[in-house]
């Protein structure tokens, strides 16, 4: 049996999309059927880097659409798309389930803190049978009061009384986020976000960097 490592830190809470999992080939396939299926004119690529927000500022920037009622029927053409069959393109990124495991064997809670909503988020953690290592998990749609990332974050943290806590995410906007729930954070490397011109606090740039970074964290 492995001796556990002392870590000061005793909870994590992870963004999702981009950090913990590659869901770009599933969302663009789903967001490239939608637009075609309505013919909608495409205003910027479909790219990785328009993952990240929330899905209906998503759809706005992708299309430049402004009419509430266009958009609204956007975003549940995409929901039955990707809930259907989007989620399932998902793939973990290389070394991530390692570190969970690791972090989880070490007596670390970890969390989860996504924009993406709840029915994909589930099946997604069931399909990669990741469940037994969070133990909470929440979308931008788990609480009725929250419209952001920023107030998803203060939910799990008053939600727990977490201390000694950090946010691990891939986009300069979950560092904001981080600063709403006043809580430190390290941005990761290989996500959708691009760390060498949105951020220049603590970067790791791939999981196990981050595992050894975590080890001498202190809070």
């Amino acid at each position: 049996m492995k001796k556990r490592k002392e870590y000061k830190i005793k909870n994590i809470i992870f963004d999702l999309d981009g950090t913990l999992i590659d869901s770009s080939y599933g969302v663009l396939a789903s967001l490239s059927q939608v637009c075609l299926e309505n013919n909608i004119n495409i205003e910027r690529p479909i790219s990785k880097t328009i993952i990240g927000p929330p899905l209906k500022e998503t759809l706005i920037n992708l299309t430049k659409i402004d009419d509430e009622m266009s958009i609204d029927h956007l975003v549940d053409c995409f929901k039955l798309e990707y809930d259907s069959n989007g989620y399932k393109d998902t793939v973990a990124f290389k070394g991530i389930e390692e570190i969970l495991s690791t972090l989880y064997d070490n007596g670390i809670n970890l969390y989860i803190a996504t924009n993406k909503r709840k029915n994909p988020t589930y099946k997604i953690i069931n399909m990669l049978t990741w469940a037994r290592f969070f133990k909470g998990i929440y979308s931008i749609d788990s609480f009725d009061c929250v419209k952001t990332k920023g107030d998803l974050l203060s939910c799990i943290v008053k939600k727990y009384n977490l201390k000694s806590c950090i946010y691990i995410g891939d986009h300069s906007d979950d560092f904001l986020a981080s600063k709403v729930a006043s809580l430190p954070y390290i941005m990761i490397g290989w996500g959708f976000g691009n760390f060498k011109t949105q951020f220049d606090g603590e970067v790791a740039l791939n999981p196990y960097d981050l595992l050894s970074r975590l080890e001498s964290q202190s809070l």
